[in-house]
């Protein structure tokens, strides 16, 4: 592999490569010496919060390419913190596009979880943001209002109650609902009541991973905003 000494590249609405991240020298040395990031940071001429923001993102996309030195955990009270990249946006009404990226490049936002969940046959744990509002129901105990972070597990099938995220085949899209059995089929169904259900399609249809957390999203101040005083 031919080292560059510049940082990747890469444009505001693609991801990088894993090739590109690894082809950068620093952090190439970093994952192959026994160096601390600080000094092979000093060495390249760059800061050492830039290193490991560049190492998590391999840690996150390949956590298997990165030794134990360099883990990129953090402690939030007495729970270790695990990141998980943020694959795009999927649909929570009909089925429709969605932003989830195939494996095959790496994520430049993350969410932090206490959660533990291992890589799989069928590929690493991530994160959706659901949009829509047919996941929403106030009067419910559990609801996905639109900006609400996901985290998806791949590896396992989903049970009845279980919210799942669902693959199209046909047009390749995808949506998002609470499998429900009912009279020996399976129903994907909205929580807000005014989307309908409709029959999970044995034929078409396929299980893209099922939801183990969920983060509902919160209020944050907007820098930059002019307001009268």
């Amino acid at each position: 592999m031919d080292l560059v000494d510049e940082p990747p590249q890469k444009p505001s609405n693609k991801p990088w490569t894993l090739e590109q991240l690894l082809a950068y020298r620093p952090v190439n040395e970093a994952l192959r010496d026994t160096e601390t990031l600080t000094s092979v940071a000093q060495r390249a001429g760059i800061k050492q919060s830039q290193l490991s923001r560049l190492i998590s993102y391999v840690e996150a996309f390949s956590p298997d390419l990165v030794p134990d030195r360099l883990r990129n955990r953090a402690k939030r009270g007495s729970r270790m913190v695990r990141l998980y990249p943020v694959y795009g946006k999927v649909q929570a009404g009909l089925f429709n596009g969605s932003d989830h990226l195939v494996p095959g490049g790496v994520s430049d936002e993350f969410y932090y979880s206490a959660t533990e969940l291992d890589p799989g046959e069928r590929g690493e744990p991530y994160v959706l943001e659901v949009r829509g509002e047919s996941m929403t129901d106030g009067t419910a105990s559990v609801d996905f209002p639109e900006g609400t972070k996901a985290l998806i597990n791949p590896n396992v099938a989903p049970m009845s109650g279980d919210f799942a995220v669902v693959f199209d085949s046909r047009d390749s899209t995808t949506t998002f609902k609470k499998v429900v059995q009912r009279e020996g089929a399976e129903w994907l169904v909205p929580l807000n009541p005014l989307f309908q259900p409709f029959p999970f399609d044995q034929e078409h249809h396929q299980y893209a991973g099922v939801v183990e957390e969920a983060m509902k999203p919160l209020y944050r101040r907007q820098e930059g905003v002019k307001r009268r005083r």
